[in-house]
């Protein structure tokens, strides 16, 4: 049976543009913030626990845009080891592998320790060129599961 369990507590966002004002040159499409999307959301089967972390970019007209460049996204609790990945958002078909058409965010799955309390989060992804940086932060909290109905 699958369960799903509520972020979300509390999902603290923040974005930060890190040495880069706006878009400059033949893109005005460029990313400009990025934040953790409110539909990122923890799931649970057994003991295994995975978070599903939707990461969106925004353009300079507030408008969800892709990416291209480095992702890296590090999940850690208190006292436990780091969980990382990183994400070569560079190549086509891992871009498109990732990308969710739907939420129009870039999904990035993580296994969780068996019984997650507090996790921080955090994710930064970084243009090839080096011109656009830029960091998401956010506390990802597992509620009780609910079980989902079977049809």
């Amino acid at each position: 049976m699958r369960w799903f369990t509520g972020i979300l507590a509390s999902l603290a966002m923040s974005c930060t543009p890190i040495g880069h004002d706006g878009p400059e040159g033949p893109w005005p499409y460029l990313p400009v913030k990025m934040r953790i999307h409110p539909v990122s959301h923890v799931t649970a089967e057994g003991k295994s626990q995975q978070l599903a972390l939707h990461i969106e970019f925004l353009d300079k007209d507030g408008c969800p845009t892709r990416s291209t460049g480095v992702l890296m996204v590090a999940c850690w609790e208190p006292g436990q080891a780091h969980i990382e990945r990183t994400i070569e958002l560079g190549d086509q078909e891992t871009n498109n592998h990732v990308f969710n058409r739907a939420t129009r965010t870039y999904e990035v799955i993580m296994d969780l320790p068996p019984e997650p309390r507090a996790s921080s989060i955090r994710v930064d992804l970084t243009l090839h060129d080096g011109t656009i940086s830029l960091s998401a932060t956010g506390v990802v909290t597992a509620a009780q599961p609910v079980p989902v109905p079977s049809p």
